[in-house]
């Protein structure tokens, strides 16, 4: 399941005893920003946009480096890390302030 595919009114929804807690004065906004987001899911555009800043600024896609003497000190499993570290500010984090920002950009 892609986790942007989800069936209205289950948004936020996770499993038989999960959910979310929205605080009443932030409905209003939440609401404007599903609808802003599911606009841009289907917006091409707003895609290409997105995956040029990642690979511009941010550097994606970060490489995967295969650990070598970790793989043979731990019995021979193939052990690789994704080097989120080399990203621009050196998290994932990046990836979601820029979503946002492009976001605010989009002209709707």
């Amino acid at each position: 399941m892609d986790i942007f595919d989800f069936s209205d009114g289950r948004e936020g929804y996770y499993g038989e005893y999960g959910g979310v807690f929205l605080p009443e004065i932030l409905h209003a906004t939440i609401e404007e920003l599903l609808l802003c987001f599911r606009e841009c899911k289907a917006d091409p555009k707003f895609w290409q946009d997105y995956v040029r800043l990642l690979q511009n600024y941010s550097g994606r896609p970060t490489p995967v480096t295969h650990l070598e003497n970790l793989s043979r000190q731990l019995g021979g499993a193939q052990i690789y890390v994704k080097r989120d570290d080399l990203n621009h500010t050196g998290s994932h984090k990046i990836n979601n302030v820029m979503g946002q920002g492009l976001l605010c950009e989009t002209p709707r």
